[in-house]
Formats: structure tokens, sequence, C-alpha cells
């Protein structure tokens, strides 16, 4: 696992911009047998308010590395701390020494001061960006220098064997729909299945299967899953969420396109990524006390 520990830094003072009470304590898990709610499709839209939920909590990440690279991605606070997110986002595989991370919620329209610099990121230990058959281990977390309160989504459990066909939902930021990806939108669309990865070739960003490959059932050890939404380059690590009794639960976060184009891919947020997760977040990357 690669773990980056910023340096001390003053605390900036809280932003200016927008601020949103804290959502209410998270409902309880799903009741068993609950199904995730029918939606129509929605095609690539932008967003016309972020400070509504569960877009206030939703990032746009620039990526700055050693070399003087920019690059630019998605990510979700969970927690007033911790954005989770795609690990090459944190790592871009054309210039992956990162230097600095920069992260704004809720961003739509022109940079502003509602910004935090990252204090620290992690990433799976098993991640590589040269070996396709890692990505399912595509994500990590960026701890911020200080708290943001637009609103966080907690990881809950969920039953990852009801998402086969259910309608799921994605926000982030696109490349090429505006300067530098600084407009957030949505789309709406299936769960088509899991991508099985034992035959496929080449790296997490060309990934090819073969092609006879098809989405198979998701089980509770899956770790990558195909889905039809409409997306565009710069939305990895853009949060996936269904919507059923109990409410509103993060299951994926999307990371590029797969064979060919022929469909999405997003890394699974299965229990064993949720308790990796929440182990950065508590013992590798605990909030900041000042």
């Amino acid at each position: 696992m690669y773990i980056h520990l910023g340096q001390p830094t003053h605390t900036p003072a809280p932003p200016k911009g927008i601020v949103l009470p804290p959502l209410p304590p998270p409902a309880p898990a799903p009741a068993q047998g609950a199904q995730p709610i029918r939606l129509p499709p929605v095609r690539l839209t932008r967003v016309a308010d972020t400070r509504l939920a569960p877009f206030a909590s939703i990032c746009r990440i620039v990526t700055r590395t050693v070399k003087g690279g920019e690059s630019y991605g998605t990510g979700i606070l969970i927690g007033p701390y911790h954005v989770l997110t795609c690990a090459h986002v944190i790592f871009p595989p054309e210039d992956p020494l990162s230097k600095e991370i920069i992260v704004f919620p809720g961003q739509n329209g022109p940079d502003s001061h509602c910004r935090v610099k990252s204090d620290g990121w992690a990433v799976s230990p098993a991640y590589r960006g040269n070996n396709c058959n890692t990505a399912g281990e595509d994500y990590g977390i960026i701890r911020l220098s200080c708290p943001m309160h637009p609103g966080f989504v907690p990881l809950r459990a969920f039953d990852p064997t009801a998402l086969g066909g259910a309608t799921v939902s994605l926000a982030g930021y696109p490349w090429g729909r505006s300067e530098k990806a600084r407009h957030m939108y949505f789309s709406r669309g299936t769960i088509m299945g899991g991508i099985p990865l034992t035959r496929c070739t080449g790296t997490l960003a060309k990934t090819n299967l073969p092609n006879d490959a098809r989405p198979v059932p998701i089980t509770p050890t899956t770790s990558l899953i195909a889905h039809d939404l409409d997306t565009a380059p710069s939305q990895s690590g853009g949060p996936m969420w269904i919507v059923q009794a109990g409410g509103r639960f993060l299951i994926a976060l999307h990371a590029g396109r797969i064979a060919n184009n022929r469909f999405g891919k997003a890394v699974l947020l299965s229990e064993a990524v949720r308790r990796r997760v929440a182990d950065w977040m508590t013992r590798t990357l605990p909030p900041i006390q000042r």
C-alpha cells in the first residue's frame, strides 16, 4: 500500500462559500430482500444546483505532479476529512509522481476560494496501474488539511447480489464539457453485472477483454462491475449510487471504459473495500488534530 502523509501545515480558515449543515445520521442497512428502485435512464446532463444532496458532497479533484503536470478527476466526501476516489486519480497513469492534490467540493463553475489541499493519501496495496488484473483495486482516499462541511455520504452495507440490472446514478466532472472539467454532470443507467478479469490484457487505462467476454452475476467477492451509463474522461472516481428502502447507497466508483468502449467499469465498494477504507480513516490517515 502506498501511503503519503502530508507535511504539517497551517489549517486554513473555513471556506466562505456555501456551506450546508451535515446530513443526519445514516439510515440502517436495507432490509433483507430490499430491491433498488427502477428509474429511467438519463444521458450526461449538467447539474443545475450542486448545493443539493448528494451533489454537495461530490468533489472535483486536481492532481499536480513533480514534473509539472496537472490532471482532473472526481471523488466524494465520505467524512469531513476524507475523500474517496480512484487510485489512478491520485496517481495519474501518465505521470504518477504526485506532489499536490487540491479538492473542490460541489464545484460547478470557475475556481473559487471553496477549496482545500490534501494532507495525505493512500491507495489499495494491490493496485498496479500497469496491470489490468488489479482494476478492482483502483481506489484510495485523500485526507484533507481541514474539515469540509457541505455534508458527506458515509459508506453503508448493501446487498451486492441485488445489483445486477439495477438502476444506478453517477455524478462527476467530465473533461470536454467545460474548461478544465469545472462543471458537474449527472447520468443514470443500468448495472450490467460483474467483470471477470481472468483473461484481461493490458493496463488499467487500456484493458482488453476477449470478444466473447460478457458481464457475469455479481457476488460478495466481485471487485469490478460493468454499467451502461453515459460517461466522459475525468469522471473517474465519480460516486455511483442506488436508491432503495433505507435511502441512497454508495455502491461503486466509476473508473473508466473497458472492452473497446463497450461498457463502463466501476470499482465495487464491497465489504472488504469498506473495511479497508474505514481502517485508513481511523488509523492510517485519521482526522488531523491541531
